[in-house]
């Protein structure tokens, strides 16, 4: 592990060396993070701004633990000073929430010295990210949704079109049913709209096909996006 005696360090009165060791290591650190989103995650519109921000991140929150030090009134003011800036960004993705605060509790802990914390942290973290990534949990699944319309006169009821969907699906919710009427036909309509996740070796061609060959449910749509399950 790294020698702190070599520095001289002092939480009070940082010396310049021990400072610059603490930011150049929160620099590297943060760089590894980053490196390490950008290789396990399954995103596809990968956001440069948000790899950039786990780098600096980690540099402000060492500089922000060397400015307070031990004093309390500093972290008070410090407090009171981020309490004005008013944070609008939202990041939907957890995953993402979890880098981030890696990213932070990295640049907190070079910033106290705690640079063995900092360095085993972020390694087990990395480690941790890559085997996730690897594993069943970082999988990802087609989730999708379909939708169809049948005549209310015909009696084909919703345990017969989840039998269909199920050959195809391993997991299905009905998200919306709506009974409507055409306007030129007069014909008294019910709308299905189920969110399904298909088979591994399922088609979606498959799955419409066999939809049609009911003769009773038509205007079959499919859209699909990806959903990820990794943490």
């Amino acid at each position: 592990m790294i020698d702190l005696s070599l520095f001289q360090t002092n939480v009070a009165n940082p010396t310049f060396i021990s400072t610059a060791y603490a930011m150049l290591l929160a620099f590297i650190l943060g760089c590894l993070l980053a490196f390490t989103y950008e290789k396990t995650t399954a995103e596809i519109r990968l956001s440069h701004h948000f790899l950039q921000a786990l780098i600096l991140g980690a540099i402000v929150a060492a500089t922000v633990m060397h400015a307070i030090g031990d004093s309390l009134a500093r972290g008070l003011g410090m407090l009171g000073a981020l309490a004005i800036i008013r944070f609008r960004t939202s990041i939907n993705n957890p995953r993402n929430i979890i880098f981030m605060f890696a990213a932070l509790a990295t640049g907190i802990a070079c910033g106290v010295y705690g640079f063995n914390a900092a360095f085993a942290g972020v390694m087990s973290f990395c480690g941790a990210a890559f085997m996730l990534r690897y594993s069943p949990f970082g999988k990802t699944q087609e989730l999708g949704s379909i939708r169809f319309k049948r005549d209310r006169e015909n009696s084909f009821d919703e345990q017969e079109i989840e039998a269909i969907l199920l050959r195809f699906c391993k997991r299905i919710e009905l998200s919306q049913l709506q009974l409507s009427v055409e306007e030129f036909t007069e014909r008294e309509l019910f709308r299905y709209e189920y969110i399904m996740v298909l088979k591994p070796k399922a088609k979606e061609e498959d799955l419409m096909e066999a939809i049609m060959a009911t003769g009773v449910l038509f205007n079959v749509r499919i859209n699909r996006k990806q959903q990820t399950e990794v943490l």
